[in-house]
């Protein structure tokens, strides 16, 4: 599924550089974001075509030589503290907002080689997070990430890249041991089009070499403030309606009343360590609409509008919600939100 930070970010690059002379489709959009979340869009010019794409899949396993049991050490006096790594998985570092990192156990899975390896780690009841960090080349099969032979809820890990993406890994109901399965095995074939008529080609496997690691963190004694929230810019065919915000997980609702008959347009924007993290939902009175994603994150450049429209049906008003929700926990580090509400003008 293509989320919505993922079309922000794609479309921001897209606004600010050259028209390709062949513009890319959905689909092509679609399939070039599930590969690879935050490559670069091609040069004006290009016109490979990416027809079809390896499909991630697996199932759980656990190999004597492939798993790593680490119990929790005891911290005791004051821990050294550096600053938030670019590369690699340190044993600790801290992140932007002071919050300290100790990694619990790491291994690493070359995909040249096999394609799965567990890590358990004893826990206690501070958060924690999956580490990722690749060398290799960024279309190198993505690991898959299953807890108790579940895929991990919401969890995407991006391309191989060096720098470390962090990922919330939620606590099991009772305390002990958790197991997290990473799963690179991959089925079916792809290939590539020089020209929209030309043979496809199949294309080469690429490999890399995972580091994964299992983190804790330790929660500040009281919540971080999180920064103010840029405000929404006009956007073209729109008129504003309203502007709600709030500060999550204290407010995880925004509402309005609409007229029907009309499109209303939505988007979201968040602020706070965790806030790539908060998912948004959009309701029209009461139910689900399909229209969901991630909230955005607008720290520079221009901005990254991924505005959803929701038609409200003629005849009566109706309630448009925006629900805000988060996997893991957020442990004093909450996360500022600004949720907006345009009319479609004609």
């Amino acid at each position: 599924m293509v989320s919505t930070q993922d079309l922000r970010d794609l479309l921001r690059e897209r606004g600010d550089g050259p028209p390709p002379h062949n513009p890319v489709r959905q689909a092509q959009v679609e399939a070039r974001i599930r590969r690879l979340r935050h490559r670069r869009m091609m040069m004006a010019g290009a016109t490979t075509l990416a027809v079809a794409v390896m499909a991630l899949s697996g199932f759980f396993a656990i190999s004597q030589d492939q798993t790593q049991t680490v119990a929790v050490p005891k911290v005791t006096g004051s821990a050294s503290a550096t600053a938030s790594p670019a590369t690699g998985l340190p044993e600790r570092f801290t992140a932007e907002d002071g919050v300290l990192y100790r990694r619990l156990a790491k291994t690493t899975l070359d995909t040249a080689r096999r394609k799965k390896v567990t890590l358990t780690v004893a826990i206690n009841d501070k958060p924690l997070d999956i580490a990722v960090s690749c060398r290799g080349d960024r279309n190198a099969p993505v690991p898959q990430i299953k807890v108790g032979n579940r895929m991990l809820p919401g969890a995407r890990i991006g391309p191989c890249v060096k720098n470390m993406q962090l990922i919330a890994l939620p606590l099991p109901k009772e305390p002990g041991r958790v197991t997290v399965l990473f799963d690179a095995t991959t089925h079916g074939t792809s290939c590539v089009r020089s020209r929209k008529d030309g043979p496809c080609e199949p294309t080469v496997p690429k490999n890399g070499v995972w580091t994964l690691g299992v983190y804790e963190w330790t929660p500040p004694d009281s919540p971080i403030e999180p920064p103010a929230v840029k405000a929404f810019p006009p956007v073209k065919g729109y008129r504003a309606l309203e502007v709600k915000t709030g500060v999550w997980p204290d407010d995880s609702v925004a509402t309005v009343r609409v007229r029907g008959g009309q499109v209303i347009g939505t988007d979201q924007l968040c602020t706070g360590s965790l806030a790539r993290r908060l998912k948004v939902t959009v309701l029209l009175n009461g139910r689900a609409t399909g229209v969901g994603g991630d909230c955005g994150v607008w720290e520079k450049g221009s901005y990254p509008m991924a505005m959803a429209g929701t038609k409200i049906p003629p005849g009566k008003d109706a309630e448009l919600t925006i629900r805000f929700s988060m996997a893991g926990p957020v442990g004093n580090r909450p996360v500022r939100w600004s949720a907006g509400f345009w009319e479609e003008t004609k």
